[in-house]
């Protein structure tokens, strides 16, 4: 009798481990998989402003004087319209509002997606102007699954200096700074990435979708 207790003892035991290893594995799939989900959104909307941005050129509309005031500001039917990135006239990209899954971070200026034509990133082939698009204060776990998607690893680079001038205009309430090799040694040369600020607090993806 002593034994058939201390056996259904133990297999009590065991169901109760396996049972908090299979909770735990469902878990980590969750995570994995709503991150698969919101890194293909982004690379997803990435690619259409990408699209747009490229017609647009197409059509005879230079980098220089595209405008890309976002819908939410006052100047945004102010004046001609062909040339505007956003506007129904102009490139026609649909304005994404910050949605709290793929932007949960509260950070200064808010969190959500910038595009913007007036910085040069180092490593492009001119000194002219480049257009980059950035989603800025997305969370850590999905900087690591776009990167990964990106170089196979999941390591994110550190972009030393200040992070909103370096990656946002001072439209967008950024400065005018902008990506070198020397502020980030990781991201030099490539076209698109994920980096965090030197706290190691803040993430922001970017991708250069027409480089000059």
């Amino acid at each position: 009798m002593i034994y058939i207790i201390l056996s259904l003892a133990l297999l009590g035991g065991l169901t109760m481990v396996l049972s908090r290893q299979g909770d735990q594995t469902g878990a980590q799939d969750l995570t994995f998989e709503k991150s698969e989900i919101l890194s293909g959104k982004i690379l997803s909307y990435t690619g259409t402003a990408k699209n747009v941005v490229s017609q647009m050129e197409m059509s005879g509309t230079s980098i220089d004087s595209m405008s890309f005031t976002r819908p939410n500001l006052a100047s945004f039917d102010a004046g001609v319209h062909f040339n505007k990135v956003f506007h129904p006239e102009g490139g026609g990209l649909k304005y994404e509002a910050a949605q709290t899954d793929i932007f949960p971070s509260v950070t200064a200026p808010v969190s959500g997606w910038y595009i913007s034509g007036n910085k040069n990133i180092e490593w492009t082939p001119t000194t002219a102007n480049d257009v980059m698009i950035v989603a800025y204060g997305i969370s850590q776990s999905l900087c690591q699954s776009l990167n990964k998607k990106i170089t196979g690893v999941t390591t994110i680079p550190a972009v030393t200096g200040t992070f909103k001038d370096i990656l946002l205009s001072t439209e967008d309430g950024g400065g005018v700074g902008a990506l070198t090799a020397a502020n980030c040694a990781g991201c030099n040369g490539r076209p698109t990435l994920c980096v965090s600020n030197s706290a190691v607090n803040t993430y922001a993806y970017y991708d250069i979708i027409s480089a000059q």
